[in-house]
């Protein structure tokens, strides 16, 4: 059967067409091709440094408003405890399930 399956996807794979997309060619230099990419690259970086930027200040005045404080706790519970996160299920079955 799987070989079966796979000689038809081969078949319909072999007879698959792909269409013949004709470019214009340009007549340029390739220094101009190559300093238009520098341009190009140089203008994508800026744009990537402004975008971290924002994103950075974005994050430092956001992190100011919000304190968030990681649950330390006293001792390493036993596996039939409630978990000290608050859900109400045993440590077990929450966040002691991996270790």
């Amino acid at each position: 059967m799987i070989e079966d399956m796979n000689n038809r996807i081969s078949s319909v794979l072999m007879r698959c067409q792909m269409p013949v997309v004709q470019n214009e060619v340009h007549e340029a230099a390739p220094e101009q091709h190559a300093q238009r990419y520098v341009e190009q690259k140089a203008d994508s970086l800026e744009d990537e440094m402004r975008a971290a930027q924002n994103a950075a200040n974005r994050d430092t005045r956001e992190g100011a408003e919000v304190n968030h404080t990681p649950y330390v706790a006293d001792k390493m519970p036993r596996p039939n405890d409630p978990c000290p996160c608050g859900s109400g299920k045993k440590f077990k079955n929450c966040h002691g399930r991996n270790i």
